[in-house]
């Protein structure tokens, strides 16, 4: 060969671009099959995600988890909320779950964090306050409340209850107003529960368990009362009887908002509770309401976590945020700093950053946030619940086929549903991706078919020229396995060199080239990036198969070459 270099030059060209077009070809493959699993499980974020609404007449506030919950294949749920909102001046997608079922049910591909899911999950579910409740009984609350206050002043004072179920669905009903004198106040939940719904099952209350957590599917968390604010008030005294309290629990109560009243005092009893409100400061004009927050805490728990104020750094609320958003609030992993958050100042701590965060838009920054502790951070700071928009769920083996075909024969639940699976079978119908993989698989059949006939032309026609070279080493007694094995070292080295060179090539192009193409079916850039994906055994099955089909020409033509008899070849002058 290195007698005749050209003449090999053209046939190891040909094969390292045979080879290197076929890696490319099952690169590009891979890698956009890859990255369509990763768009899939990064646009549904679990195996199954349906969404309903808050207020479903059908199941009931109280009634769609269970419902859900016991879809066929279904093996943990959590309920979701999902809302848009101004966080460090940026407009962003807030996203609240279960912390505790967080590691089980969020799809995150592991290099879009620095830190592991079930590490993140635990550091936003450090932030959550402990959740004793007070289960009711029967569906149905029944108290006495006595209010003493002057008539004229206080007319009415409207009443607010928490509650939530099992499965952590949070709901302020209203039961009032309270006027001055003994008032019977009933709560019943039946009518929350819907028409065909059912309630969690028993457990934890809002996925906690710990120090009073009730065991019941519906359960009191806290009141509020909204107390009028006359120019010139008197003092309020609020009695309520029938509601023990579980065993090491009690009340923690604050004056929620700026204004005149202060200085509340509750004193708990062994049927309820006596609060006394005094005489607020005396100004001009009436002041708007303010909400006298009720909360149930352990016992001799003055001020719980989730009572203190939103922008006190040592109660920080714990959120896992995108990159973008950490960048604009200028803070890392386990920093402590104020946002505006929902139009609050509030201290928040990072407990995880990510590049991309499941189910949030392209481009748009992200904020993660433990449902638990959301809403008891709302109830007890008097601002509105998180309503529930939507249900995640993780399903057997990744089955999602018997929990649809439930959710399509009941189309009364007013319930969709994104599942993983079809997602998947969606993408990979792209007809963009389709027709770029099919154009290299023949553009690989092309090259090689061109490479294989080149490398026959160009071994046929060396074979020739060197028959009297070969035909004198047999006359020299070298047998014709010697002869064979010496055409066999020499094409191997060829075939050597071009599939090595060839895979080379497809790795270095590959890397630079194949991450850009792979695009969604309206070529935009897909969240998340890509990841470049070598399929190696493919790849050395596909660059084995190639060298057999070579040896194979390699043997047809030695094969030849024996049939030529030593007389022909050894007249001198015969190819001249």
């Amino acid at each position: 060969m290195s007698r005749r270099p050209r003449r090999y030059a053209g046939p190891a060209l040909l094969l390292t671009m045979a080879v290197a077009i076929g890696g490319m070809s099952l690169a590009i493959t891979a890698t956009w099959r890859g990255s369509q699993d990763d768009q899939a499980r990064h646009r549904t974020g679990a195996d199954l995600r349906v969404a309903d609404p808050p207020e479903n007449p059908e199941l009931g506030v109280f009634g769609r988890g269970g419902v859900f919950a016991a879809l066929p294949g279904v093996t943990a749920i959590s309920p979701a909320y999902r809302s848009t909102t101004r966080i460090a001046g940026l407009e962003a997608t807030m996203i609240a779950l279960d912390a505790d079922k967080l590691g089980g049910l969020m799809r995150l591909r592991g290099d879009l964090s620095d830190d592991g899911l079930p590490a993140m999950a635990a550091r936003l579910r450090a932030g959550r306050p402990e959740l004793p409740m007070v289960p009711l009984t029967g569906d149905r609350l029944e108290l006495e409340v006595t209010v003493t206050a002057d008539p004229a002043l206080y007319p009415e004072i409207p009443l607010t209850f928490t509650l939530a179920d099992a499965l952590g669905v949070w709901r302020e009903v209203s039961a009032g107003p309270l006027t001055p004198g003994v008032n019977r106040v009933v709560l019943d939940v039946g009518a929350l529960r819907g028409r065909t719904g059912s309630a969690g099952g028993a457990g934890g209350v809002g996925g906690v368990g710990g120090v009073g957590s009730a065991g019941g599917a519906v359960a009191l968390r806290g009141m509020a009362f909204a107390m009028p604010v006359p120019g010139h008030g008197g003092e309020v005294r609020v009695t309520v009887a029938g509601l023990p309290l579980p065993e090491g629990t009690g009340w923690a109560h604050a004056i929620q908002r700026p204004g005149r009243l202060g200085g509340e005092r509750l004193t708990a009893g062994a049927d309820g509770f006596e609060l006394l409100l005094p005489r607020p400061q005396e100004a001009e004009g009436a002041g708007d309401p303010q909400p006298v927050v009720l909360t149930l805490a352990g016992e001799g728990e003055r001020v719980p976590a989730s009572m203190a104020d939103p922008g006190d750094k040592r109660a920080p609320l714990p959120v896992i945020v995108s990159r973008d958003l950490a960048t604009a609030m200028k803070a890392g992993p386990g920093q402590v700093t104020l946002v505006e958050l929902e139009r609050r100042v509030t201290a928040v701590r990072i407990a995880g950053i990510v590049d991309s965060l499941p189910t949030g838009e392209a481009g748009r920054p992200a904020v993660l946030l433990d449902l638990p502790t959301a809403q008891a951070r709302a109830q007890a700071w008097a601002t509105a619940l998180k309503p529930v928009t939507e249900w995640w769920a993780s399903t057997r083996d990744g089955d999602t086929a018997p929990a649809l075909a439930a959710l399509r024969e009941h189309p009364q639940w007013s319930a969709t549903a994104v599942d993983l699976p079809g997602l998947r079978t969606t993408l990979r119908d792209d007809p963009l991706a389709s027709g770029l993989q099919g154009a290299l698989t023949l553009g690989f059949v092309a090259a090689l078919a061109f490479a294989a006939l080149g490398f026959l032309v160009n071994a046929a026609v060396a074979a020739r020229e060197r028959s009297n070279e070969f035909a004198i080493l047999r006359a020299l007694g070298v047998s014709f396995r010697q002869v064979f094995g010496l055409l066999a070292i020499e094409q191997t080295f060829i075939i050597g060199l071009s599939m090595v060179a060839g895979l080379a090539l497809a790795g270095v192009v590959g890397g630079l080239v194949v991450p850009t193409i792979v695009l969604t079916g309206q070529a935009s850039a897909v969240t998340p990036a890509v990841l470049l994906e070598i399929p190696w055994p493919a790849t050395l099955a596909m660059a084995g198969a190639v060298t057999l089909l070579l040896f194979a020409i390699v043997a047809a033509l030695a094969r030849t070459l024996r049939k030529q008899g030593l007389g022909q070849a050894l007249r001198i002058g015969e190819e001249r």
